[in-house]
């Protein structure tokens, strides 16, 4: 019987040891207090003066610089000396760094620290390079999992193509293909150095802005990571959306091109291109390609002014090939209310007036539609709305043809935009139609 239980005891033993292999354990475990939590990422390239190892607190609205370190000189003459590895475009980086207890509230505001973020910036000639030389400054690693933009000067945009600006952070594991990417009218450091009006932190007031993309015409479909890797591995051309710094706050609107067999920056696009760029486009299924806002025109023969709100766009492209020449046709079809109407004889319950009021919105959306168009069939050369797309799937044979010098063809395409606006109601002041 002893005998017995002592089996007993062995065989409840092993397994007891047996079980504790099946339990995970969080090996790679990291203290939240021991990391510093990156929020927005900013590539410029330097000034002439080299404002790089720059750390700024927020509270501060304008870009801090300071001196370069001695070394940088040693640097910049061995980097001439090994170009053919290197960059050949020095790069600026910042960082937008979370201060948790700050943020929280759970430690007491004291000294110059009042924010809930400091930035960072640190120069080199790769990321991987300036991101490791933080480490010098900074006890704590850079951690990467809750990025939510990334603002890049424009100056950066237009000598370095998207793709090697952003193949560090497409490779990097922590970095999630959602972040939202803006360029910078000016320098990125300028953006993430001004204090936000609404949000603790600028990354998060420049994400909040990119979701009224539902309110306003003149905000760009926001772009992402992954929506960028896809547009340079298909070489196709894209916007990304305009950011600056305005005098109280930063402002979004525009946006800029990007040229899809070279991935830089050629140009922009005003608010205006912008709002007939988005009616062209119509509404995706992703809530960031919900498109909406206002139509502003003015009501003849008074030239009162009028207000159209949209509540929905639809638009659909259709290509044509005849005789080997190709045309494309847009249908746009938009579902709103009266916001504001200063006209005199205004009346919401008379169907003529409706009409009326239909017909000049109509008007001034292939006004709008046509800036967009001639911007970028004439002087950009350069299709961003998808017209490729239309192309490529009503006449494959036609788009094999025409791929290889896109960009140049879809300049010379005759484009018929035809356009259908609903009034669906007057607001308090009118009735249903």
């Amino acid at each position: 019987m002893p005998n017995k239980t002592n089996k007993h005891n062995w065989l409840a033993c092993v397994l007891t040891l047996s079980l504790t292999l099946l339990i995970s354990g969080c090996w790679d475990r990291q203290e939240i207090e021991d990391l510093a939590m990156v929020i927005g990422v900013g590539v410029d390239t330097p000034l002439k003066e080299n404002d790089s190892d720059s750390e700024t607190n927020a509270d501060s609205e304008e870009a801090s610089s300071s001196d370069a370190d001695s070394e940088s000189a040693h640097q910049g003459d061995e980097s001439n000396a090994n170009q053919s590895t290197q960059q050949k475009i020095p790069i600026l980086l910042t960082h937008q760094n979370v201060v948790p207890k700050v943020l929280t509230g759970t430690a007491k505001v004291t000294g110059t620290q009042k924010q809930a973020y400091f930035n960072i910036s640190g120069e080199g000639t790769s990321f991987f390079e300036i991101i490791r030389n933080f480490s010098t400054k900074s006890s704590k690693p850079p951690f990467f999992l809750h990025v939510k933009t990334m603002v890049i000067g424009e100056d950066f945009a237009r000598k370095l193509s998207i793709e090697k600006t952003l193949e560090y952070f497409l490779r990097d594991t922590e970095l999630r293909r959602t972040v939202l990417v803006v360029v910078a009218k000016g320098r990125a450091l300028d953006v993430l150095n001004k204090k936000p009006l609404n949000e603790t932190l600028p990354a998060i007031e420049i994400l909040s802005i990119l979701d009224n993309v539902r309110k306003n015409l003149a905000i760009a479909t926001p772009t992402s990571l992954g929506f960028i890797s896809e547009h340079m591995t298909t070489r196709k051309s894209f916007m990304i959306p305009r950011v600056e710094v305005s005098t109280k706050t930063i402002k979004i609107a525009g946006a800029s091109l990007i040229k899809g067999d070279t991935g830089k920056m050629i140009g922009w696009l005003n608010e205006e291109e912008v709002s007939g760029a988005n009616l062209l486009l119509g509404s995706g299924k992703s809530k960031w390609e919900k498109h909406a806002g206002l139509i502003k025109t003015v009501l003849p023969p008074t030239n009162s002014l009028l207000i159209y709100e949209i509540r929905t766009i639809s638009s659909k492209i259709t290509p044509k090939v005849q005789n080997g020449q190709v045309s494309f046709s847009v249908h746009i079809k938009l579902n709103g209310r009266i916001g504001e109407d200063w006209s005199p004889e205004e009346n919401g319950f008379d169907d003529s007036y409706l009409v009326k009021t239909e017909k000049a919105f109509e008007k001034k959306i292939k006004e709008l539609t046509r800036k967009s168009l001639n911007k970028l069939q004439k002087k950009w050369k350069i299709d961003v709305l998808e017209f490729n797309k239309a192309l490529s799937v009503h006449h494959p044979d036609v788009w094999e043809k025409m791929k290889d010098n896109w960009d140049e063809e879809f300049s010379k395409i005759p484009i018929d935009v035809h356009v259908k606006v609903n009034v669906r109601e007057f607001g308090l002041k009118g009735s249903k139609r």
